[in-house]
């Protein structure tokens, strides 16, 4: 139902937790797609290791191509109770970039021994965290994602790829 497509990608993000319970972020991602990515010798290698199948598939992946994504996300706590055990937060972000364009609202549950968001793993707030006291939560998320674009399946966003005639993405993704 899609093309093989290896994606080695290096990226950075910065982060801006604004009055404890308030997140904005900026992500820059450099990726690779196809054949230079080197998804094929990494799955051949984890095949190998733990004696699995052989791998078949490949002489049809993605073309080469390179590009860079821009990615912006905010995130607000909507509610969390007295003894902060439970939490719901919303989430925005989107893509834009010649690998990815997407969009997505989710709306993250937590439950457990929670920090704000300043302090939590959840948001990497832990970074600069000064406290030794410890949180331990579990999390779902349910997130709708519209999808405009995505290059490990329609190939290299301005390369001629068969796989951009060959495979359709799904435009809206319920995911959680």
């Amino acid at each position: 139902d899609r093309p093989y497509a290896g994606y080695l990608y290096l990226s950075g993000e910065l982060i801006r937790i604004r009055n404890r319970e308030e997140l904005l972020s900026f992500k820059v991602e450099l990726a690779q797609v196809g054949p230079s990515a080197k998804g094929e010798e990494v799955q051949e290698v984890i095949h190998q290791v733990f004696t699995m199948y052989e791998v078949k598939g490949w002489e049809g992946q993605i073309k080469d191509a390179f590009g860079i994504d821009l990615g912006f996300k905010y995130q607000k706590l909507v509610y969390r109770s007295a003894n902060n055990k439970f939490e719901i937060s919303g989430i925005g972000s989107a893509t834009l970039g010649m690998n990815h364009i997407n969009s997505s609202l989710s709306v993250p549950l937590r439950f457990g021994k929670l920090k704000s968001f300043n302090e939590s793993v959840f948001t990497k707030g832990h970074i600069n965290r000064k406290s030794t006291d410890n949180e331990l939560f579990v999390y779902y998320i349910p997130s709708a994602i519209f999808q405009g674009y995505n290059s490990t399946i329609q190939g290299g966003i301005f390369k001629d790829d068969p796989a951009k005639d060959s495979y359709q993405i799904e435009k809206m993704i319920w995911s959680h």
